[in-house]
């Protein structure tokens, strides 16, 4: 705007766009506000911050363990528990990410992380 003022730059359909999507940009990404996938806009994580409560993820995984050849549950590096059936360490995970939003269920196999699922802090 101010180049338009003085007369650097011509206005038209051109300035006024950007003008408009500026704007537009700035104000969602300063409005507080989590967003659908889990994540949050970055006026909340300024608003945390002056709160002083920072806005974390709680990330849990299933991993197999070879010298006690168990599955473990992690709960961000923490065992959590400890199980003999894959199936059963994955329920129990997807049953702590999910009461603990916004949270990502990551399973750990053959030394590659793959993402089971993200349960973020508005449910669709």
């Amino acid at each position: 705007m101010y180049l338009v003022e003085a007369g650097t730059v011509e206005a038209g359909m051109l300035t006024y766009q950007f003008t408009y999507f500026s704007m537009y940009y700035i104000f969602f990404a300063l409005l507080p506000m989590p967003y659908p996938d889990g994540s949050y806009s970055d006026g909340k994580y300024i608003l945390g911050l002056i709160r002083n409560r920072p806005l974390d993820e709680n990330i849990y995984r299933i991993q197999w363990n070879k010298e006690k050849e168990q599955w473990q549950v992690l709960d961000n590096k923490n065992v959590v528990e400890t199980f003999h059936d894959e199936d059963k360490a994955l329920a129990r995970a997807h049953v702590l990410a999910e009461s603990h939003r916004p949270s990502r269920l990551l399973h750990t196999k053959n030394g590659e992380e793959v993402e089971v699922f993200n349960y973020p802090r508005v449910p669709l």
